[in-house]
């Protein structure tokens, strides 16, 4: 058997509302086909299908932060475009309201 190593892959600083600076994310992978992700302090140590897994819920993530914004601008849009163009209440004229039209009617076919 082979001796052990461990390989580094890369070292990224993400955002992190707790830490002004950015939490240091390290990740390596070793020679057992391991992958370790030191998230500055907490350390996943797992498999590949550990990392599929990972990788699947962080996409997740990112639809359902697409959904909020999403959600978040259609609201302000719609707000906006009532604003613009507010709804128009109008009265029934008094030959309206004898006249009703109705589509069913087979006079108005």
């Amino acid at each position: 058997m082979s001796n052990y190593e461990k390989r580094h892959v890369l070292d990224i600083i993400i955002d992190d509302e707790q830490r002004p600076e950015g939490r240091r994310v390290t990740v390596h992978v070793d020679t057992l086909e391991k992958v370790s992700i030191d998230l500055g302090g907490l350390t996943i140590r797992t498999d590949e299908e550990g990392v599929e897994e990972l990788r699947d819920a962080l996409h997740k993530a990112l639809l359902a932060l697409e959904q909020v914004r999403y959600e978040r601008v259609s609201t302000l849009l719609e707000k906006a475009t009532e604003d613009v163009n507010p709804p128009v209440r109008r009265e029934l004229s008094d030959q309206q309201r004898v006249d009703i039209w109705d589509p069913n009617d087979p006079a108005n076919w």
